[in-house]
């Protein structure tokens, strides 16, 4: 496989080079610089440059990768060349290669073989794997906590989903809250955490029970914003939620570090090649275009759900003086976890933390 993945990195290097990597799907739009082993291969006055000291040791990573990836028949083996033969063809391993760098961060394309790693131990962790069930006191139901795989387009393999459920009537009401994108990893002989994405969940229900519960929770949501400064005030309550639980477990866990990503440049790019490039119709207003799922100000729009992500960051930190924000590099800022034992001011924050830090034995569904 190692000679195969040589020629593919070569033909994703020099596409890249110009901004246009051919995959299956289509062409990834998106543009890099490369230098191996201090020599400049590739260059066309691009902001970031894929940073390769040792070339050998940068197949072998890859190698070890795509040998894993194989091996677990994750979801993100499934890119549309896997789909249309169901069988392992060059075609698909340049296609996970190529979707695997969009992951990166400014930092990683400075420490490629450390990046590709991560991913692939991202792909063999089994936390999670059992979901979670609690009694939530402060929001008057069960907080339950599963896992999902991830499609090859999404930031990481595995997504963690917090779920606030209660019986009303004989009728299971849901609260579906954001998504945690995110991975666990060996570092330093330390298990740690990275997120990379929180992604809002819409609502749905099925009866007015669960309507009247969703606006129940709702309403509880809205007190974690309570005494918060106005600099958190752009800041999603939701958001907050889910990345308490995942701080709460972490902790319950004895993992005190987890990696923020501040930013995932490539992925960016195709967002602002998809949806600055529309043919927008003339005669119909902005507010009709947008529900028809036209997208206005890119630009603005990426600026500002990066920020917000790593506000919320921020924000879990100020609510639970426990944690401290860090920002550690280029490429990731990070919350670490100082055991003070400091008492959370927020009544909700509070619980969710305890509720899960202090239930010494799992409650499985």
């Amino acid at each position: 496989m190692k000679e195969q993945l040589d020629l593919i990195v070569k033909e994703i290097v020099e596409g890249a080079q110009d901004g246009l990597i051919a995959t299956t799907y289509g062409t990834l739009r998106i543009q890099f610089d490369t230098k191996v082993e201090g020599k400049v291969i590739f260059q066309n006055q691009g902001k970031y440059t894929l940073m390769i000291d040792d070339y050998s040791a940068f197949l072998d990573a890859l190698e070890r990768y795509m040998i894993t990836l194989i091996q677990s028949n994750h979801k993100w083996l499934e890119v549309p060349s896997k789909v249309a033969t169901n069988t392992i063809t060059r075609d698909v391993i340049r296609d996970c290669i190529a979707y695997l760098f969009l992951k990166a961060t400014p930092w990683d394309l400075n420490h490629p073989v450390a990046f590709i790693d991560r991913y692939r131990q991202f792909l063999m962790d089994q936390t999670f794997m059992e979901a979670q069930e609690y009694d939530l006191e402060s929001f008057d139901c069960k907080l339950q906590i599963h896992r999902e795989a991830q499609d090859y387009g999404q930031e990481t393999p595995y997504a963690l989903i917090p779920t606030l459920v209660k019986e009303i009537n004989g009728i299971e009401c849901k609260y579906v809250l954001p998504y945690l994108r995110y991975g666990m990893t060996y570092e330093n002989g330390e298990l740690q955490c990275y997120l990379y994405a929180i992604q809002d969940h819409k609502q749905v229900f099925y009866s007015l029970e669960e309507e009247k519960f969703q606006k129940k929770i709702r309403r509880k949501l809205y007190q974690l914003g309570s005494k918060l400064p106005d600099r958190f005030s752009d800041t999603v309550h939701s958001f907050a939620f889910s990345e308490n639980v995942l701080l709460a477990e972490l902790e319950k866990m004895g993992i005190s570090y987890l990696g923020v990503a501040k930013s995932q440049p490539f992925k960016t790019m195709i967002k602002e090649n998809v949806f600055g490039k529309q043919n927008i119709p003339e005669g119909i207003s902005t507010r009709k275009l947008q529900a028809m799922g036209y997208v206005f100000d890119v630009d603005r729009i990426i600026e500002n759900v990066t920020t917000k992500f790593l506000l919320t960051a921020e924000r879990c930190s100020y609510q639970n003086p426990n944690y401290v924000y860090e920002d550690f590099n280029e490429g990731y800022v990070m919350l670490r976890n100082q055991h003070l034992e400091q008492e959370i001011e927020n009544d909700y924050i509070r619980d969710i933390v305890n509720t899960i830090t202090k239930n010494n034995e799992k409650q499985h569904r």
